[in-house]
């Protein structure tokens, strides 16, 4: 596994320019990152979030995705302030949640933790909707919040608004899910259910964004640095929503690597 320096990080962010105290979300993987030299492992979220602050500012607010799939996978009830978020995100994600001063969406499967100035705001809609009105993802993408992928890939996987794009498109191959789980603050039920925007399994969708990276690095919406130990990824969300529609519009199946095989009377289509 590769090592790095708070130097090397530091380095990597000046050379990215950012525009300080905006609205940022931060997709991450502190695998691929490796070691921090002069750290023990349970610390490097931490110094990665100095690192962040830093260089982002003091005024921004940091959101990070901190879902709880066992709220689907083993129907368990979502707390706010309990639940954890699913290894799969990793010890960033894991280190937002546990943090005292940050604030956490209503939606178990699309959560979304926040710490800074509009924190409260992103993640304070009265709302259990993964992506409607008022949801997290629509409050970051109402701030023009910037994405951060963090020693991560650009693919669906790390890159959720993808899901958002979709569902203020209206594809035909996602669907609104019910679940009959409760979501609770601090032990106090405050929703009997939440609704998640998902994929119809047995259509085997399966995900192909190197075209939309393509369009996006080409017209400069999307920006990549150079360094080759630490990999960091700019997108900007408004833009980043507009191009997408723009792709959408002409080809439905644009984010998929083969158009799905539809069942008549199966699905929602005319």
């Amino acid at each position: 596994m590769q090592t790095f320096s708070i130097k090397n990080l530091n380095d990597a962010f000046k050379k990215m320019k950012f525009k300080k105290n905006n609205s940022y979300i931060i997709h991450s993987s502190l695998t691929h990152l490796g070691l921090l030299k002069g750290k023990p492992i349970e610390q490097i979220p931490k110094n990665i979030f100095n690192v962040l602050i830093k260089n982002l500012g003091r005024d921004s607010t940091i959101s990070v995705p901190t879902s709880d799939w066992n709220y689907s996978q083993k129907k368990t009830l979502f707390d706010k302030k309990s639940s954890v978020a699913h290894k799969d995100f990793g010890g960033l994600s894991q280190y937002f949640v546990k943090r005292k001063r940050s604030f956490r969406s209503n939606n178990p499967l699309f959560n979304i933790t926040a710490i800074g100035k509009k924190a409260k705001y992103i993640t304070g809609g009265n709302t259990n909707n993964a992506f409607g009105k008022d949801s997290a993802w629509d409050r970051l993408y109402n701030l023009n919040s910037e994405i951060l992928l963090l020693g991560c890939d650009f693919s669906e996987t790390n890159f959720t608004f993808t899901r958002y794009i979709e569902f203020r498109f209206g594809v035909p191959y996602l669907y609104n899910k019910l679940f009959q789980q409760p979501i609770n603050q601090n032990k106090k039920k405050i929703f009997d259910f939440s609704i998640s925007t998902l994929r119809y399994h047995d259509l085997d969708i399966q995900y192909d964004l190197k075209n939309f990276k393509k369009i996006l690095k080409k017209r400069k919406i999307l920006v990549e640095n150079t360094d080759k130990k630490i990999k960091i990824t700019r997108v900007k969300m408004k833009p980043c929503f507009d191009l997408g529609i723009e792709c959408l519009k002409k080809d439905i199946n644009f984010f998929l690597k083969k158009k799905p095989k539809y069942k008549n009377k199966l699905y929602p289509l005319i």
